[in-house]
């Protein structure tokens, strides 16, 4: 039960480290496809599309592997509590993980608005 504890409370954070080494060099090739950072700004252009695929790979490999860490750290922690308490931290830290996963769609939302503004709207 233990080792399967430990890939649960890792699997966010493995999978941030590795698309976020794999997007910093390699972002995906076609836009739109079954994965990858889709929103109207990131889609309007090619360019936009790899900027924001490398800016959300050096978030993600930094914040992966600290979550790591964290996330290691905290488990073994908790391991040596209740199994009750041990449950209860692991539904916490894999809440935090989820929330400092999504927590960079708002920075890079922000650089692509930077970088690449959508046109005006056409009123008609």
């Amino acid at each position: 039960m233990f080792a399967v504890n430990v890939v649960m409370i890792l699997l966010i954070p493995v999978s941030l480290t590795f698309l976020g080494m794999l997007w910093r060099t390699n972002p995906p090739k076609v836009m739109g496809c079954s994965y990858g950072y889709r929103s109207r700004r990131s889609m309007q252009s090619r360019e936009a599309w790899i900027f924001v695929h490398r800016f959300m790979g050096k978030i993600w490999a930094v914040e992966g592997t600290f979550l790591s860490v964290l996330s290691l750290v905290g488990f073994l922690y908790f391991h040596q509590q209740q199994p009750e308490a041990l449950k209860e931290a692991m539904v916490y830290i894999m809440l935090a993980q989820l929330f400092l996963m999504l927590l960079p769609i708002y920075f890079a939302e922000t650089a692509l608005q930077q970088r690449f503004p959508l046109p005006p709207k056409k009123r008609s």
